[in-house]
């Protein structure tokens, strides 16, 4: 469900058209533009998957995926390198010279 619910935050359609309705498609949707993060999603989808339906995961495979959500969270949702690079050409602006802006 969290792949779910940060997949909506991040804007990607639950109805991906020409395709199943499933998680898959729409890691898969999200990919197209971050094909960096697909592999993340899908090892969170597949985890998550199997102790929904089996009960067969282990408490260190959850912690390890909790270590993942923390990350992939910081990387898509806090946008911490948005503050960081609006702050350098906010510094840029008042301290560069004008060929440099």
């Amino acid at each position: 469900m969290f792949v779910e619910h940060l997949l909506d935050q991040l804007a990607v359609p639950r109805q991906i058209p020409k395709k199943r309705k499933n998680l898959d498609s729409r890691i898969e949707k999200f990919g197209e533009d971050h094909p960096e993060h697909v592999g993340i999603l899908h090892a969170l989808r597949h985890v998550g998957n199997t102790g929904a339906h089996t009960a067969k995961t282990t408490f260190e495979d959850v912690a390890d995926c909790l270590v993942i959500v923390e990350a992939i969270v910081k990387v898509l949702i806090d946008r911490e390198m948005d503050e960081i690079h609006a702050t350098a050409q906010r510094l840029t602006a008042k301290y560069g010279s004008p060929k440099s802006n």
